[in-house]
């Protein structure tokens, strides 16, 4: 059940930004920060399902790209058809851009293959990029 009192005062986003923060930098095995990434900033923005791509090494291209992490799973299943078509639909529609402005996709703007299984295993329309570039080692 809902607590009343939560909803009358909700967080203050940047307390929660520094919380998230904090979770962030205790975390002591790598492969648990991308569970975090997609699990606990629900707590800072309202999504249904987030998920992480990364790059291999060495990789540029969206080719290269692979779901890290699902919201709510806490494994990713390479063979999962829902895994397998998120890959192919970032190819579809991944652009290389160097700003990180959101930009919103639709099914409309992927390939046939792509569209027709888009209503299966997405929402009407996904966000893109949400990341952060690495930094520069000094």
């Amino acid at each position: 059940m809902d607590d009343p009192s939560n909803s009358a005062n909700p967080p203050d986003p940047l307390l929660t930004l520094l919380q998230l923060e904090a979770s962030a930098r205790r975390v002591l095995e790598p492969e648990a920060l991308p569970f975090l990434m997609v699990n606990e900033t629900r707590r800072l923005l309202n999504y249904r399902q987030a998920v992480l791509f990364a790059n291999n090494p060495g990789g540029k291209t969206a080719k290269a790209m692979k779901v890290r992490a699902i919201s709510s799973v806490s494994v990713v299943d390479r063979n999962a058809p829902m895994v397998q078509w998120l890959e192919r639909a970032l190819q579809a529609v991944y652009v290389p851009d160097s700003s990180a402005s959101i930009r919103c996709f639709e099914a409309a703007m992927a390939t046939d293959e792509v569209a027709k299984a888009w209503a299966e295993f997405s929402l009407p329309y996904v966000a893109w990029p949400i990341y952060a570039r690495p930094r520069a080692h000094c």
